[in-house]
């Protein structure tokens, strides 16, 4: 009997994580497109630090900006002189994604778009 209510606690904390990833990933969506399709740069420049201040939140939410494609997002801001003032914000928003494995492989994803600005994480 014990393993068996284990079992479904085990599945009921799953599922509410799961939820929980998909709300947050959510969330995160709705602040990229907001990066991305903004002209004005307060809007932008929210975005972005609700997007730093998540990412100081631990490597799991780092993960869901990630492969949410907050870098991408994040380097075209950086390749438009209109936004100058945002790029030290959003490259910082970069370093603390790129934390993790899944910002590693979005910032090759950005090497593949801008191949004349490569970026590298190597040593």
């Amino acid at each position: 009997m014990r393993e068996a209510i284990h079992e479904i606690l085990t599945d009921v904390s799953d599922s509410f994580s799961n939820m929980i990833d998909m709300a947050l990933a959510n969330e995160i969506r709705v602040l990229i497109k907001q990066i991305e399709s903004s002209d004005c740069v307060q809007t932008i420049g929210s975005a972005i630090s609700n997007l730093l201040s998540l990412t100081q939140d631990g490597p799991q939410l780092c993960s869901i900006i990630a492969k949410e494609g907050a870098v991408v997002a994040l380097f075209k801001i950086c390749r438009q002189d209109c936004f100058r003032d945002l790029y030290a914000h959003a490259l910082r928003t970069v370093a603390s994604i790129c934390c993790v494995e899944e910002g590693i492989n979005q910032l090759d994803k950005v090497n593949h778009l801008y191949p004349q600005t490569q970026f590298s994480l190597s040593t």
